[in-house]
């Protein structure tokens, strides 16, 4: 299972349930590749899964229909069930639509979704329901010059996030760093990193947005923890039209900016105000590439909810 279908069916899930979707769907994967598994096969896939050999048998079943692991872990906790997962997939669906696409079109590519995520289609009411909603929160399009009580350009903020990443020296908690564009509250570039960025994390960040020589000035405001921007990154920002604006960035707190776009959480993943702890959450650590699939699922959900 690739990152990027694993995160379209744990983006609604809390991050302790992301690992455990991807290790029961890489037993499902093992088990339905064997020619012709036998029971005894079958018995020590269920085992690894923690249930039983008719369980075992239906859920095999289901998976090799649609691909989806998300009912393995419907007694788990935190997922399974349509209404937790019917705001992302009604979201999807939307950018997947397009601008101006008629209600018709949105429901085919619902029910599309639903399908490969084995879960059962909703009432056209349940999705306008939700289409309607996606309209009101565009319609309070995050006013990040407001929250952060400064005006500028573009904002660089990071905060320590509720992701536990499997890192080659063990699990780390997670950093999200972001470029948030001031007037429309848009995420133009974003990175999760392991800890704290470091200036090249930034650098990267930031390099996209650099655009040529010569191009409009731009102001940039840094929230404190990451104020110590090296010279030559600042430098070449100048070069490329972006003036850091260290008085305007003074005592902008970490993860401000982050919960001015998103709340205390993007999708179900807690934003905190400061750095990661040092004693990180007590669950499975989730593969790099799985939590990178994910989180870019959510800040794409996010801008396309903003430029909808």
């Amino acid at each position: 299972m690739t990152p990027e279908t694993l995160a379209t069916l744990v983006a609604d899930l809390t991050p302790r349930n992301w690992s455990e979707t991807r290790r029961r769907a890489d037993v499902l994967e093992a088990y339905l590749a064997i020619e012709r598994p036998s029971v005894e096969d079958a018995m020590r896939a269920g085992a690894a899964m923690g249930i039983g050999l008719q369980p075992f048998y239906r859920i095999a079943t289901l998976y090799k229909a649609s691909g989806s692991p998300r009912h393995t872990i419907e007694t788990r906790g935190g997922g399974g069930r349509l209404d937790d997962a019917l705001d992302g997939i009604v979201a999807d669906a939307v950018r997947a639509a397009g601008p101006g696409a008629p209600l018709a079109a949105i429901i085919r590519q619902v029910e599309s979704l639903c399908a490969a995520a084995g879960l059962a289609n909703p009432s056209a009411n349940a999705v306008k329901s939700r289409i309607a909603r996606m309209d009101a929160a565009m319609a309070r399009a995050p006013d990040v010059a407001r929250a952060l009580r400064r005006k500028g350009d573009l904002v660089l903020d990071a905060a320590g996030v509720d992701i536990l990443l499997d890192m080659p020296g063990g699990p780390q908690p997670a950093a999200l760093a972001v470029v948030v564009c001031i007037p429309t509250g848009r995420i133009l570039a974003h990175r999760l990193v392991a800890g704290r960025p470091s200036a090249i994390d930034l650098a990267d960040l930031i390099a996209p947005e650099l655009g040529a020589a010569g191009g409009p000035r731009r102001t940039l405001l840094v929230t404190k923890d990451l104020a110590d921007v090296p010279g030559e990154l600042v430098a070449q920002l100048s070069e490329h039209g972006i003036a850091l604006d260290l008085a305007g960035s003074r005592q902008l707190g970490t993860g401000s900016a982050l919960h001015a776009v998103f709340g205390s959480r993007i999708g179900k993943v807690s934003i905190s105000r400061s750095w990661p702890n040092r004693h990180p959450p007590a669950f499975a650590p989730t593969l790099v590439e799985d939590a990178v699939a994910v989180i870019d699922l959510l800040v794409a959900r996010r801008n396309a909810s903003i430029a909808r």
